[in-house]
């Protein structure tokens, strides 16, 4: 472990097969914990439902969901526009519920006002 901080931290981005996520599925993720050495990648491919159904992405969506509210804060780049919304229109679609109560940092913002 590099630092510690009080809050749990990561950095986390989605692969999607399509930008609208009315179409597309969530191919993989990309979680990092700031305090460690290696990311977490979650991959639709890995999941035991492929084998099954190629055109569902649920499990992938349960566990980065499960992933992502493990942590206290977590932040990406453009993520307040594309990442979390996508994931969670594919989680309703899936019958999952969406991710809330979550503090999010939106990297996009900090880099466009500097």
């Amino acid at each position: 472990m590099s630092g510690s901080s009080i809050f749990s931290v990561c950095v986390f981005d989605i692969e999607t097969s399509n930008l609208n996520a009315d179409f597309g599925i969530i191919l993989c993720a990309v979680i990092m914990d700031v305090n460690e050495q290696k990311p977490k990648i979650i991959r639709w491919d890995e999941t035991s439902e492929f084998k099954k159904d190629r055109s569902s992405d649920k499990e992938v969506c349960r566990l980065i969901k499960q992933e992502l509210e493990s942590y206290d804060v977590i932040i990406g780049y453009n993520s307040s526009r594309f990442d979390i919304p996508f994931l969670n229109t594919r989680l309703l679609k899936n019958n999952l519920e969406m991710i809330t109560g979550i503090k999010h940092i939106d990297l996009l913002y900090s880099a466009k006002y500097y």
